[in-house]
C-alpha cells in the first residue's frame, strides 16, 4: 500500500529498493533512481542527488539528475556524466544533469520529487509530453 518495493534474500534480508511511483520507464525498461542517486552521490563534488524521468515521445522517459554541489565543490555536467559513465551502464547515465543551489525536501529530509519536478518545470504526466534534447 505504501508504494515502497524490495526483495527478501534467501537469508531472510529484506533490501529497499525504492518507491514505485519513482520508477523510470526508458524503451520500456524500468529504471530504479535511487540507484543511480546512490552513484551520483559518490562523486566527490556531490551533496545530494535527485533522479526523475521526463517525459520523452520517444522514449517514454528520459533520464534527468538534478544536483546539488559541495560547499566550496566546483564540477561540471560533462564532469557528472563522465562519472556516471565510468560507474553504470550506459542506459541508466542521466541524459539531462542540472545543477542547483538545493534540492526541495520533505520533512524527513528526503528529496521532494513533485516539488523538484514543479521547480523545473516538468509535466507530471505524459498528456502532452514534448522530447527533450
Amino acid at each position: 500500500h505504501t508504494g515502497d518495493m524490495g526483495r527478501l534474500e534467501e537469508n531472510g534480508l529484506l533490501y529497499y529498493t525504492g518507491r514505485k511511483k519513482n520508477i523510470i520507464i526508458l524503451e520500456g525498461q524500468n529504471i530504479v533512481p535511487d540507484y543511480i542517486e546512490h552513484v551520483l552521490r559518490k562523486h566527490l563534488a556531490v551533496a545530494a542527488a535527485g533522479v526523475i524521468g521526463i517525459p520523452d515521445k520517444m522514449r517514454g522517459e528520459i533520464i534527468a539528475a538534478a544536483i546539488e554541489l559541495r560547499a566550496g565543490a566546483d564540477a561540471a555536467e560533462h564532469d557528472i556524466r563522465k562519472f556516471c559513465v565510468d560507474y553504470m551502464t550506459d542506459y541508466k547515465v542521466p541524459k539531462r544533469i542540472i545543477i542547483l543551489d538545493s534540492l526541495p525536501l520533505i520533512p524527513s529530509g528526503s528529496i521532494d520529487k513533485v516539488e523538484l519536478r514543479r521547480q523545473l518545470s516538468i509535466p507530471p504526466l505524459f498528456a502532452d509530453a514534448q522530447t527533450v534534447q
